[in-house]
């Protein structure tokens, strides 16, 4: 099973991402929003220097953004939510004080309804919609928490947002990854098969026919349009932090079963996504859960796991690769 490992946005020296590239990385993956073009183009040429000089075969994922909603800037850091206080979400870009927080998505008042619940990043912190005015929400949460600048937002059981692919911006992915000759590009919010077969259009277009596209499959619609979305795609990505957030958390196993079964039947890339070990991000060890989660992954069938957090940032992504690799190789060994 191949591991892939999400970039530091932060890499600026060659000591640090060579560490990672040794560590027993099989895929890079780099998120366009997250690293700026200069930085991402200055870090796929040292990969594709140091593995030919090492002759280390390690392909490179670029991830494109979809609709996805996300708040501005707050005030401070991190917006800290107390339950029992009200706050209120606004459509803009900079926060005016620390119970009004923006939210850069035209259109996201709109689309809210009152009694709607919205889940902050990965699960850091949900809240609850009480009441709507034309250009805000009235908002509180239940459980203390806090959110960092520019999360994601999800409306639980709503994506009818995400069903809109902004495709100048697919043009231009499939151009980059042309220039660059990179393995992989992923497709956010991945909602209908006619978004795949786009991007494999320009790839052909720009006479590329070795960058294979990843569909990313991380809410209802994606769910609903699966099989279809798997036929036309080269792999799948159960991208579970969205996933769990735009559907029944509770039914994230039975979908995360479901995708893996139907791509073995197809016989297509399987790679499992978000969560895998968070507690290496403080701890020395996973938790026994994550361990029992990688294992899991492996005797599903799962063809990669990838790491976002905990190696773009974590302390020691080079650490959290080496662990997660001895876990593979001794539940691989233990059947021998």
């Amino acid at each position: 099973m191949k591991i892939s490992a999400t970039i530091k946005p932060t890499y600026n020296d060659q000591e640090g991402l060579e560490d990672l590239l040794e560590s027993g990385v099989d895929i890079i993956r780099l998120p366009f929003w997250r690293i700026s073009e200069e930085q991402m183009i200055r870090n796929i040429k040292l990969i594709k220097h140091y593995t030919q000089e090492r002759g280390l075969n390690i392909e490179i994922l670029i991830d494109l953004p979809g609709n996805k909603i996300r708040f501005g800037n707050f005030r401070d850091s991190e917006a800290e939510f107390v339950p029992g206080k009200d706050y209120r979400l606004f459509e803009g870009s900079l926060s005016p004080n620390a119970f009004t927080l923006p939210v850069e998505f035209p259109g996201f008042v709109s689309l809210c309804s009152e009694g709607d619940e919205l889940v902050c990043g990965d699960g850091e912190a949900v809240l609850n919609v009480v009441s709507k005015d034309s250009s805000s929400l009235l908002v509180k949460t239940e459980y203390p928490s806090r959110i960092a600048s520019k999360k994601g937002l999800s409306i639980t059981g709503k994506d009818s947002h995400l069903l809109e692919r902004d495709f100048s911006f697919v043009d231009y992915g499939t151009s980059f990854a042309t220039q660059y000759n990179l393995n992989w590009l992923a497709l956010s919010f991945t909602s209908n098969p006619q978004q795949v077969v786009y991007a494999k259009n320009q790839l052909q277009k720009n006479g590329n026919q070795s960058t294979k596209v990843m569909a990313k499959i991380e809410s209802r619609s994606g769910i609903e349009n699966l099989n279809d979305i798997i036929k036309v795609s080269d792999g799948i990505m159960i991208a579970r932090g969205d996933l769990v957030a735009y559907l029944d958390y509770s039914l994230l196993g039975m979908y995360q079963k479901m995708i893996i079964e139907r791509c073995r039947e197809e016989n297509k890339f399987c790679m499992l996504s978000t969560g895998i070990m968070m507690g290496l991000l403080s701890k020395a060890r996973p938790t026994p859960a994550e361990i029992s989660d990688v294992t899991s992954a492996i005797l599903s069938g799962v063809d990669s796991i990838q790491f976002c957090e905990e190696t773009a940032n974590g302390q020691n992504p080079e650490y959290v690769v080496r662990i997660a690799r001895q876990i593979i190789n001794s539940v691989t060994d233990f059947y021998k």
